[in-house]
């Protein structure tokens, strides 16, 4: 497929998400603040009604040009409209937490089942599939706590995005990943702060399952054995580095502190920055943005490296990551938690 073909399918993208959104904020369906939220004026939410356009645009365009779509798209495509379709009815009626995750289970299983997707991590088939509902779900979750601050989840959605384009083969994947980064960067520009609109559950659920995914194509390809295990752990951690690093962080933080695993809190890392070291809000996105490229860059390098080298490197940002996490304190907790109920 030619680079006009990418393109358009960019372009189209683009176009529609950017053009879709003033009509998504007169939904109505709004985003009310509270004790752990970084806006304190009602704003309107459910913007990955948006950027699902580049999905959306991909299936048209293959199906006005007559071009087969493969089973496995046409599964991911509705199944992450379920997944935006939860995470809507959550924005519009607030879902409870127990609920919610319950759904996630039952679409990650229908993913795994249905497709033949999952990690093969191990030699046994039983055992990766439980995996492979296991990740999906924990990374939706883990994507949906990144939420928390305008322009952060988008931005780290369209870096993560690049990063897998770099590595996955197939034509109708790449075409994928080109109509998100599309439709994502026009709903970048309404939500980068100040933001105008928020993605909400409809979009965080959304592009958390997409790049569950992702990882799960990108490493289906390779053999079953150490070096290949310790080759798609390395490459997907970094690539997904931020959110799971966060989540990471906020379970053994709260698990310290003794605190409710799913109790909502101020005390991410981002919002760390922005309380503990005056960091304003766009100053913090964008150190993330750099972040999270960096991470990107490092995974595709170490694709060059051998299994020794990567392991060596993978220990030493261990234990940078740990010395930075003690230096500055990112294992307390915030005592305004306390004032927020849960769902």
């Amino acid at each position: 497929m030619n680079i006009l073909t990418k393109i358009i399918i960019f372009l189209v993208s683009f176009s529609f998400a950017y053009f879709s959104v003033p009509y998504i904020k007169k939904l109505n369906i709004i985003d009310i603040p509270n004790a752990r939220k970084i806006h304190s004026q009602p704003t309107p939410k459910a913007g990955g009604l948006a950027v699902n356009a580049g999905f959306l645009i991909l299936i048209l365009y293959l199906g006005f040009f007559s071009i087969e779509v493969s089973f496995q798209i046409a599964f991911i495509f509705l199944f992450s409209n379920a997944f935006l379709a939860l995470g809507l009815f959550d924005d519009i009626k607030e879902v409870k937490a127990k609920s919610k995750l319950v759904a996630q289970i039952i679409i990650a299983i229908l993913t795994v089942l249905s497709t033949g997707l999952y990690l093969k991590l191990t030699p046994l088939f039983f055992v990766n599939i439980i995996i492979s509902i296991l990740w999906v779900v924990g990374f939706v979750n883990a994507f949906n706590l990144i939420d928390g601050m305008d322009g952060l989840a988008a931005g780290i959605f369209i870096i993560s995005l690049i990063g897998f384009g770099f590595l996955v083969k197939e034509i109708e994947i790449i075409l994928l990943i080109l109509g998100l980064i599309g439709s994502s960067l026009a709903f970048l520009k309404y939500n980068y702060n100040p933001a105008e609109i928020f993605l909400g559950d409809t979009g965080s659920l959304f592009m958390g399952y997409i790049l569950a995914i992702l990882a799960i194509l990108y490493t289906r390809g390779t053999p079953v054995g150490f070096a290949s295990f310790v080759n798609d752990v390395i490459v997907v951690g970094l690539i997904l580095f931020i959110p799971i690093f966060d989540t990471l962080l906020s379970i053994t933080r709260r698990k310290l502190n003794n605190r409710p695993i799913f109790r909502p809190d101020r005390s991410h890392f981002y919002n760390i920055l922005e309380d503990d070291f005056n960091f304003s809000i766009k100053k913090t996105v964008n150190l993330i943005y750099l972040l999270n490229g960096l991470t990107v860059i490092f995974a595709v390098l170490f694709l060059q490296m051998s299994l020794a080298f990567q392991i060596t490197g993978s220990i030493l940002i261990v234990i940078m990551i740990s010395y930075l996490v003690m230096k500055f304190d990112l294992l307390k907790t915030d005592d305004s938690a306390e004032l927020i109920k849960e769902d």
